[in-house]
């Protein structure tokens, strides 16, 4: 083969090496089109409470509990929605876990359900939305 084509070869190799990583890559932190403060109200089955989303943390306060808050965030694009994976620390009400959840936004209105519901339904019908007080 003439070095032309072998360089040619290699070039489009590397290509499709670096699409894929890129497509199969996390993102640090929260997508921005998520942030802001967010708000929902009781309803049987859930207590409401707020949700506050950062560049780099997520914090959910449910109505008369303490705030659980997500630090060391990767997210990755599925589609419309997003994954968002990350740490919640250990304090005097509940003990450190890793969270794994599907968010949908859309208009002023995120749901959000465990990446295990989405697995199984793969949609978030009769998700109860939380509303958008301010974007960030």
């Amino acid at each position: 083969m003439k070095l032309s084509k072998i360089i040619g070869i290699v070039v489009i190799l590397v290509a499709a090496v670096a699409l894929v990583v890129k497509l199969t890559s996390f993102g640090l932190g929260s997508p921005r089109s998520l942030q802001g403060n967010y708000f929902a109200e009781s309803v049987p089955g859930r207590s409401g409470g707020g949700m506050l989303i950062t560049a780099h943390s997520i914090t959910y306060t449910p109505s008369g509990y303490t705030a659980f808050k997500a630090n060391n965030l990767k997210w990755h694009k599925y589609g419309e929605y997003y994954r968002i994976q990350g740490h919640v620390n250990r304090n005097s009400y509940h003990a450190g876990y890793k969270e794994d959840y599907m968010y949908d936004r859309q208009g002023n209105e995120l749901r959000v359900q465990t990446y295990g519901q989405y697995k199984h339904n793969r949609n978030f019908k009769g998700v109860t939305p939380f509303k958008l007080v301010h974007q960030r």
